[in-house]
């Protein structure tokens, strides 16, 4: 006597309302892709003449104001946040394309000090993991990487800010 086994392989049923907006999905993500890559070309191209003229290649005022461009562009339905989280990962993997960043990150991946590194440079960025604080800032000082993140956590009374906190 056999027994049944539920069916793992069956074809998802496609409705008659959902397949052209499948299609029309699947020819915007290549008009998409086809973007980014021209976008890609250019960074490559903005890499060349900062590597002539011996200027820096992440510029983390240029990204914000960039993002500060796109948000304002932005009339959804697509939330702020969500549209700069997708921008500093473009800019992120056309900036690796330009000169590959180095960033010096403390303690082991998945840690907090990695999200904010990931979060700053985007997941683009060469990760160099360390084990302490003198790691770290040797990193930087060696010229190993470009950056560094390491977590504080200031006192209630100490602000780095420009404007008050409390």
């Amino acid at each position: 006597m056999s027994e049944s086994k539920p069916n793992t392989t069956a074809s998802v049923v496609q409705s008659d309302a959902l397949a052209p907006l499948r299609v029309q999905i699947d020819s915007l993500d290549r008009q998409l892709l086809s973007l980014l890559n021209q976008r890609a070309r250019v960074a490559e191209q903005v890499g060349e003449v900062k590597r002539a003229e011996g200027t820096p290649f992440y510029r983390p005022d240029r990204v914000a104001q960039v993002i500060q461009k796109i948000e304002n562009a932005n009339e959804g339905p697509l939330l702020n946040q969500h549209v700069a989280s997708i921008w500093r990962e473009i800019m992120s993997a056309c900036l690796a394309l330009e000169a590959p960043q180095r960033v010096a990150v403390l303690g082991p991946q998945g840690t907090f000090c990695e999200q904010a590194g990931i979060d700053y440079f985007g997941s683009a960025a060469n990760f160099i993991y360390c084990a302490n604080f003198d790691e770290v800032f040797h990193a930087t000082a060696a010229g190993t990487a470009q950056y560094g993140v390491v977590g504080m956590e200031p006192a209630r009374s100490t602000c780095f800010c420009a404007h008050p906190c409390m």
